[in-house]
């Protein structure tokens, strides 16, 4: 059997090409966390790319929300809404009306606005 052997200077270089992995959850929890701008640009992308797939927007309402250290319960109380409520609408088969939506959306300091849609000439 003949086996490739492992010079220390391969060995060396596997380990010092490896850097540290960062998680991604983590990642853009940081920048969400540091930049509301990067919020709303992310709440609004992930808005227009999922128009089809309603939970996947809500787990973007969520991680927003984590970021801004606003729990369900913080929300509630501030929108006026119960918890009950807060929980059934960003859960993952949630269904929120317009009015409980825009509520949350004001808690987190964003609002419900519409654009046309730029049709191709």
């Amino acid at each position: 059997m003949n086996k490739k052997a492992t010079t220390k200077k391969q060995a060396k270089s596997k380990t010092a090409s490896s850097k540290p992995s960062v998680k991604y959850d983590d990642w853009m929890m940081k920048r969400l966390k540091k930049n509301k701008k990067e919020a709303y640009e992310y709440l609004k992308t992930s808005l227009e790319e999922n128009a089809d797939f309603p939970p996947a927007f809500l787990l973007s309402l969520r991680r927003v929300s984590q970021a801004f250290d606003m729990s369900m319960e913080d929300i509630a109380k501030e929108a006026g809404i119960s918890t009950a409520t807060i929980y059934k609408a960003l859960g993952e088969k949630g269904n929120p009306t317009i009015d409980t939506l825009a509520s949350i959306l004001k808690t987190m300091g964003f609002k419900l606005t519409l654009t046309p849609i730029e049709k191709a000439s």
